[in-house]
């Protein structure tokens, strides 16, 4: 049997290494922009979660850090942020389901030998989002692994169930039992089993005549006796 899926990297903890300079902001404008351009102005690019709304505010802010100005953009657009990478950050809604799924990401890359096509990396991939609802999953087919993302408790869910999967094809053993009837027995007896029946359709009608009938006929008898 092949070997299972093994951690080859890990990260207890991603945390976001942004540019130490400091900038000042003066926006109008659209939140998300909002949030693009404080990001990036720290050499740090900025996902979306997709249910996060777009509105219009301003934003002002003296010469600060990175984490600083990311705070006081998430008090104006109702948002937190989360980090993927070092220079790669995720802005969800906030809100407490968003923290519960989304704080304190970790990262695991599994190798997952045996999985070398896209086709069973995405048969890999597709299997961790159905079963743990993970969002955060990069595919490497070349060298078969696979990067999750995710909370520290989903992590080491994730990671047993894949050093318990195996990589070849499940088999099936299959236990048949063959039975032969013998109809000369049948025959030594004098007996005869049919083989067909036939089936007669009798009106509604029909049925409800031939009980009144029976009735009266019973209700003759009675009164003759």
């Amino acid at each position: 049997m092949a070997d299972a899926p093994r951690v080859v990297l890990e990260s207890p903890e991603i945390r976001v290494v942004p540019n130490p300079a400091l900038h000042e902001f003066h926006f109008r404008g659209d939140s998300h922009a909002l949030l693009t351009q404080v990001a990036s102005a720290y050499g740090v690019t900025a996902d979306f979660e997709e249910s996060i709304p777009s509105k219009r505010v301003h934003f002002d802010m003296e010469p600060v850090d990175f984490f600083t100005a990311m705070r006081a953009a998430g008090e104006v657009t109702a948002t937190f942020w989360v980090p993927l990478s070092e220079k790669q950050i995720f802005v969800a809604r906030n809100n407490a389901e968003n923290h519960r799924q989304y704080d304190h990401i970790a990262l695991r890359t599994f190798y997952i030998p045996g999985a070398s096509t896209p086709q069973e990396m995405n048969e890999m991939t597709t299997l961790l989002r159905t079963i743990f609802d993970v969002r955060f999953v990069s595919q490497q087919p070349q060298s078969g692994m696979l990067a999750v993302r995710a909370p520290v408790g989903v992590l080491d869910a994730v990671t047993k169930l894949l050093e318990n999967l195996g990589t070849t094809r499940p088999q099936v053993m299959l236990d048949i039992q063959v039975f032969q009837i013998d109809h000369q027995l049948t025959r030594d007896m004098g007996m005869h089993i049919p083989n067909n029946f036939n089936l007669f359709n009798i009106p509604a009608g029909a049925i409800a005549a031939l009980t009144g009938a029976l009735a009266e006929g019973i209700f003759k008898a009675s009164s003759t006796s």
